[in-house]
């Protein structure tokens, strides 16, 4: 008779960047650049689902969430339908290189390129920063060389300079909006999540949420309730429209918000309002992002039954304001209830 054995696999770096907790697994359904839509990744480790699916609204959810409280995440992949896009640059200051940006975004970006070294470009001496946070954190620095095109690492994004001046102190913006699933990619993503079997607490919908989006998903969380998965849904409505700088006033905002779910009830559905400046566990970068992520990675630290806004769990870490306005919207419900519903 065969003596009985167990197989043990180490991974390198296997443990991730803390100890897994005692939460319990949380669900996302996102774009991605790359992976099969409608297949699942589960993992601890906040790199391995851009590993697995390239860089994204999803798999930065994922990360973050598997980061915060260091329990197994899944991401399933939608199918992406609607592009990203970009505004045209922004130029502030006296060089003569005109800067355009080109590529399809994989993300949401405020991009700050400034110019710390001057000189010609095509002639080796430039040196530029980029920031995709509004100048936050500095993302990337790049010498340019004798290059006229600068790839913006996992963005989809090129800069390109015509060959003239660059001035020290000089700076070129640009916003880049999120690609994005629609509500026929979305259904067949959460359909494939039910059929891989996985167990999970609760879902985290990656992408801005329209009322007849969120209708398409209380729809399909009635499926989840009749195969006796008794799961609730975080989705996020919209930020407000951003050109560099706002479009939109809150009040704006807000009253296009509230006409647009006027008449949205759903009892396993959570649709929060509002984006703030979250830490990407993959690059530091400070994102603009809905308050649905936090909400979610707490609610991967507590049992089921917890109430994740109780006062004993505390502030959340990962949500603060600005201490200097920096022109972008930050909703509190404490000084305006408007969208307390």
């Amino acid at each position: 008779m065969a003596i009985k054995s167990v197989d043990i696999t180490i991974l390198s770096n296997g443990l991730g960047a803390v100890p897994p907790g005692g939460g319990e697994t949380i669900a996302v359904i996102g774009v991605s650049a790359s992976g099969t839509a409608d297949t699942t990744l589960q993992s601890s480790l906040p790199s391995a689902f851009t590993s697995g699916y390239g860089y994204g609204p999803g798999p930065q959810a994922a990360a973050f969430i598997a980061q915060h409280g260091g329990n197994n995440v899944i991401f399933t992949k939608a199918a992406t339908v609607a592009a990203g896009s970009n505004s045209a640059v922004t130029h502030t200051g006296t060089g003569a290189s005109v800067v355009t940006l080109t590529g399809t975004p994989l993300d949401s970006y405020f991009l700050v390129v400034e110019v710390t070294t001057g000189g010609t470009v095509g002639v080796a001496g430039c040196i530029v920063t980029v920031s995709l946070d509004a100048g936050r954190t500095v993302y990337a620095t790049a010498a340019l060389g004798t290059a006229t095109t600068y790839l913006i690492p996992n963005t989809g994004l090129t800069l390109n300079f015509t060959a003239a001046t660059l001035v020290a102190g000089d700076t070129y913006t640009a916003v880049s909006t999120e690609p994005k699933w629609d509500t026929t990619s979305l259904v067949a993503a959460m359909d494939a999540l039910i059929a891989s079997g996985k167990q999970f607490k609760n879902v985290l919908i990656v992408g801005a949420m329209s009322a007849s989006e969120a209708a398409s998903l209380k729809a399909e969380a009635t499926v989840f309730f009749n195969k006796k998965r008794f799961n609730r849904f975080f989705a996020n409505a919209r930020d407000a429209t951003w050109g560099g700088t706002s479009n939109e006033t809150e009040a704006q905002w807000i009253t296009a918000i509230t006409a647009d779910y006027a008449g949205f009830e759903a009892d396993r559905i959570n649709v929060s309002a509002g984006a703030y400046n979250i830490i990407s566990p993959l690059s530091q970068t400070q994102f603009r992002r809905p308050l649905s992520w936090a909400e979610a990675a707490v609610d991967a630290t507590t049992g089921i039954g917890e109430d994740i806004s109780a006062v004993a769990l505390g502030s959340y870490p990962m949500v603060s304001k600005p201490a200097n306005d920096d022109g972008f919207i930050y909703y509190d419900v404490q000084s305006n209830s408007a969208l307390d519903r």
